[in-house]
C-alpha cells in the first residue's frame, strides 16, 4: 500500500490535487473509491481489498476524523494491501496525528499565506489604513481573486457570528474570534458590506472594473 496525506487550509489546491489523483488512476485503469468516515467503516472498506486483487486508490475524506486506534491499524496493515490510500483534510492535520502514519508516508500540505489571515482579522470600522496596507503586501504574493473569495467567506461569517453564533459550526476559538471581530460592525454596516461585495463579484465579471480598484473601494468607503 502507499499512503499519501494532503492536507491543509487551501482547498483550491487540495481539490486540484485530488483531481490530478483521480485523473491518473483513471487513465492507468485503476479502481476508485471514496470513504467518507462519518459514514464508513475503514476496516471493512479496506481490508475488503485481498492482496492480489486488482490496484485501487481509495480517498479518505474527513481523515482529521480518523481517530488513533485508525491510524495505528493502517500503519501496521501498511503493506499487507495492494491499494494506495490517500488521506484527505481541508485542515492543517497535527505533528501527533502525523507521528500515528506509517515513516514512508507521502505528506502534502497545502496552506493559505498567514498574511491572508491577517488581512482579514484586519478588516473591522476604523482600521482602513491598515486593512489596505496588509492587502497591497499580500497582492504580490497571492492571486486577488483568492483574497477575494476569502475575504467573500469571512464576511458572511462574520455576519453569521453577529446573528446566530449558536447555530455555528466551527471550533469554538474560531467562533469567539469571529464574534469578537463581528462586534465592531453594526447590522447595517454589515448589510452594506455584503452587498456592496456582491455588486463587486457581478462588476468584475461584467465590466472593465479591476478587481484591486473594487477591493480598495469597499475598505475605503466601509471601514473609514
Amino acid at each position: 500500500m502507499k499512503l499519501i496525506v494532503v492536507h491543509g487550509n487551501d482547498t483550491t489546491k487540495i481539490d486540484d490535487r485530488i483531481s490530478r489523483f483521480i485523473e491518473a488512476a483513471s487513465s492507468r485503469g485503476i479502481v476508485l473509491e471514496s470513504l467518507n468516515t462519518k459514514k464508513e467503516n475503514i476496516y471493512d472498506k479496506l481490508q475488503a481489498n485481498p492482496i492480489f486483487a486488482e490496484e485501487k486508490l481509495v480517498i479518505i475524506e474527513n481523515s482529521k476524523d480518523l481517530k488513533k486506534p485508525d491510524l495505528v491499524w493502517i500503519s501496521e496493515n501498511f503493506e499487507k494491501l495492494n491499494i494506495t490510500l490517500v488521506l484527505r483534510s481541508t485542515s492543517i492535520l497535527s505533528k501527533t496525528y502525523l507521528s500515528n502514519l506509517p515513516m514512508h508516508t507521502v505528506i502534502e500540505e497545502y496552506s493559505l499565506p498567514s498574511l491572508l489571515f491577517k488581512f482579514l482579522d484586519s478588516f473591522y470600522p476604523g482600521n482602513s489604513s491598515e486593512c489596505i496596507k496588509i492587502l497591497h503586501e499580500l497582492k504580490i504574493s497571492s492571486p486577488l481573486e483568492l483574497v477575494f473569495t476569502m475575504l467573500s467567506r469571512h464576511i458572511r461569517d462574520l455576519y453569521w457570528a453577529k446573528h446566530d453564533m449558536e447555530s455555528m459550526v466551527y471550533s469554538d476559538w474560531r467562533i469567539r474570534k469571529l464574534s469578537s471581530q463581528a462586534s465592531n460592525f453594526s447590522a447595517n454596516k454589515l448589510k452594506n458590506v455584503i452587498n456592496r461585495v456582491s455588486a463587486i463579484d457581478i462588476k468584475v465579471k461584467t465590466s472593465n472594473t479591476t478587481l484591486e480598484t473594487s477591493i480598495d473601494l469597499l475598505i475605503l468607503m466601509e471601514l473609514e
